[in-house]
């Protein structure tokens, strides 16, 4: 848990949240989280005591656990606040658990202001190590194993991945430009088993920042979105 804490991935959504939102209205999506510890959210108010951030999960148990000031439990995809009510919205470890986000990214549009920014981080289809050792290797048969793509995924809830470019053609069909992005955390093989200090590189050359763990995405509101229902 130290290590996930102080993981390259974390560092950037601090920064990112200090440099950018620090006196915002943020909103904070999922902020409970599958390992059941808010722990960004209590770090980014220590950081931002001039930020107005307002957590909201889905998860009910976890957010009655904590109680934490601003947060509500609440769905993401009837999100209880009024149009253009924020500066900013993070959207940090939540479309991977999702089949279709569409509704989700609809009402982030809806509640930020013109020109507001939406910070998404999501593990990365094209990471490298996973790519290798997921399909890359191994028999045929064995890539449709559920013991092998369960694994891939990870967390047992986690329904995709998603690549770069198809994730920023759907911000893009939603209503969001993407002004930045970046890739994070990237895993060394038997080493990072014994040297924990790996998980903690942060190789920002190419082709490793196109190639981490973590897909990191600063986008902005810039169009209505396109009908993705017909």
């Amino acid at each position: 848990m130290q290590v996930m804490k102080c993981s390259p991935r974390v560092v950037w959504i601090e920064s990112q949240v200090r440099q950018r939102y620090s006196k915002a209205r943020i909103l904070d999506v999922g902020f409970v989280g599958n390992y059941q510890e808010p722990f960004l959210n209590l770090a980014l108010h220590r950081q931002n005591p001039q930020a107005q951030i307002v957590g909201v999960d889905v998860n009910v148990e976890g957010v009655l656990k904590w109680r934490l000031p601003g947060t509500l439990a609440a769905d993401g995809e009837r999100l209880p606040f009024k149009d253009a009510s924020f500066d900013a919205v993070l959207c940090l470890e939540v479309l991977e658990h999702l089949y279709c986000p569409i509704r989700l990214l609809a009402e982030f549009w809806r509640v930020l202001q013109p020109d507001g920014e939406l910070v998404v981080t999501t593990p990365n289809a094209w990471s490298w190590w996973n790519f290798l050792r997921h399909w890359m290797t191994g028999s045929i048969t064995s890539r449709v194993q559920r013991g092998v793509y369960r694994h891939y995924l990870g967390d047992a809830d986690h329904k995709q991945f998603y690549d770069p470019l198809s994730l920023i053609n759907l911000l893009d069909d939603t209503g969001f430009e993407t002004i930045g992005i970046t890739t994070k955390n990237h895993a060394i093989p038997l080493l990072r088993r014994w040297f924990k200090f790996f998980d903690l590189l942060d190789w920002q050359f190419y082709p490793m920042n196109r190639l981490g763990y973590y897909l990191c995405l600063i986008t902005r509101k810039a169009h209505p979105p396109k009908s993705l229902y017909k």
